[in-house]
């Protein structure tokens, strides 16, 4: 009884370790856009940037009845958001929570109206967001600098979390110039941006930092796109998909928490030695070992 119930300590232990682990299983996907009503159409899954710029080996496909057009979508790690803008000046955030199904049936949102205070006295252009995983939201635009010679400014403006763009709360950064057809997404502390040329994508840029992303300095480029430059992309988690058949994600155990469970499981075994020497020398009626229980602190 007493083996028995050491296995059965470990068991927990081991599953209490795994859950508390944090598993990262990223998954790009992209939003098909019918150019002629400005409607999405379809969401398509793909393992890697490379498939994903040229739509090859997508995995899983799902029909969008989002009706939005021209704006931008992303994942803050969260919630998914759509933002939507009249002017320069003054925007709206749509909310859709934690399903990504909100989303791409354009369904159950919160709207929040927010303003963007640039630099200068002028608005500038929406520009375009987007948020790393991490809970980080970002707007690349530009505006106008000098009105009589039409010269342009651009500009990255990093926000901490939600809470501070519909409070106005970002910190503006100079940025090299990019398209106003590009898009930009992030994962796991990678910034990507399309490459556009007119209407059309011709490839997807990869950055290791926000500083690369702002100084144009990428590490990886993956050329030989398809498709239109505004189409939806983001990197979202593999559940929030609800596929079946996939890859299972190997969790990631924390090193610091493992001296903790083996400190435990020290505690536990030692408990029930001293329960079982003790039930030998009395002979009296004790709580079989193999009901002992030793609790987990929450």
């Amino acid at each position: 009884m007493f083996r028995s119930s050491v296995h059965a300590v470990i068991t927990v232990l081991f599953l209490a370790s795994a859950v508390s682990a944090e598993i990262i299983d990223p998954v790009f996907v992209r939003g098909t856009k019918n150019m002629a009503n400005g409607h999405f159409e379809h969401l398509e899954a793909f393992e890697s940037v490379s498939d994903m710029v040229k739509f090859q080996n997508q995995f899983g496909t799902q029909v969008m009845l989002n009706p939005n057009y021209d704006k931008s979508a992303f994942f803050d790690g969260t919630n998914y958001y759509w933002v939507d803008h009249e002017g320069g000046r003054y925007f709206y955030l749509h909310d859709y929570g934690p399903d990504l199904n909100s989303l791409i049936n354009d369904s159950g949102a919160g709207t929040h109206e927010f303003k963007r205070t640039p630099p200068g006295h002028d608005p500038g252009n929406p520009g375009t967001w987007f948020a790393d995983t991490e809970g980080g939201i970002y707007n690349y635009f530009s505006h106008q600098t000098l009105p009589a010679m039409y010269e342009l400014s651009y500009y990255m403006r990093r926000y901490a979390s939600i809470s501070d763009v519909l409070s106005d709360n970002g910190t503006t950064y100079d940025s090299v110039e990019y398209t106003d057809d590009d898009r930009f997404f992030a994962a796991n502390g990678k910034y990507y941006r399309t490459d556009t040329f007119g209407a059309g994508v011709i490839g997807i840029k990869v950055y290791n930092s926000f500083d690369d992303l702002r100084a144009g300095s990428f590490s990886v480029s993956y050329d030989g796109g398809a498709g239109a430059s505004h189409d939806l992309f983001m990197v979202v988690p593999r559940a929030a998909l609800g596929l079946t058949g996939l890859p299972s994600p190997v969790p990631e155990i924390d090193p610091a928490g493992i001296g903790s469970v083996l400190g435990l499981l020290g505690g536990c075994l030692s408990l029930l030695e001293q329960r079982r020497k003790s039930a030998r020398r009395s002979h009296a009626k004790t709580v079989p070992t193999d009901r002992l229980v030793c609790r987990l602190p929450a």
